[in-house]
């Protein structure tokens, strides 16, 4: 019977090993992957490809974002400013978004609304869209780590 105990507690023993193993390498790979994720977020391109002045006098600026990491970039946050021949616009540079998110290797239009200063719709109706540009960044999350991603081109079209 000795022997049956022995081998009993062996395969026990072994069956623990070989859980905590896969447990460890499970919860190793998430983070590795978000992690090279958070790496590779800022390659992440963010065009403008529209603008618009809305009704209530803001700048409705649509942003083309494409991820090409392996996890989704929530974005919570636009860090942007408009500008007509270098003149600053909009008013005032931090836009919250709420349930903004760009899934792994997919691409959204996302639609960031800018206060205007006083004079900036006037200004934005009479320029050619060669004279306006946007400048900023989005901060994002992958996972638990913040993630900033600059906007490519910086010239809008309307």
């Amino acid at each position: 019977m000795r022997l049956s105990e022995l081998t009993t507690r062996r395969i026990v023993l072994v069956g623990a090993f070989v859980l905590v193993f896969g447990a460890t390498t499970v919860a190793f790979a998430q983070a590795a992957s978000g992690h090279l994720a958070a790496i590779h977020a800022p390659n992440a391109d963010v065009t403008v490809v529209d603008y618009e002045v809305t009704d209530d006098g803001l700048l409705d600026v649509t942003l083309r974002v494409h991820n090409p990491t392996v996890r989704a970039i929530a974005v919570p946050v636009a860090q942007m400013n408009a500008y007509v021949d270098g003149e600053q616009v909009s008013d005032g540079t931090t836009t919250r978004l709420d349930g903004v998110a760009v899934g792994s290797g997919a691409t959204r239009n996302v639609t960031v609304p800018l206060d205007l200063r006083e004079g900036g719709a006037e200004r934005l109706a009479s320029a050619d869209a060669g004279q306006v540009s946007v400048e900023g960044q989005l901060k994002g999350k992958v996972g638990s780590e913040t993630v900033y991603v600059s906007l490519d081109g910086a010239e809008g079209g309307e």
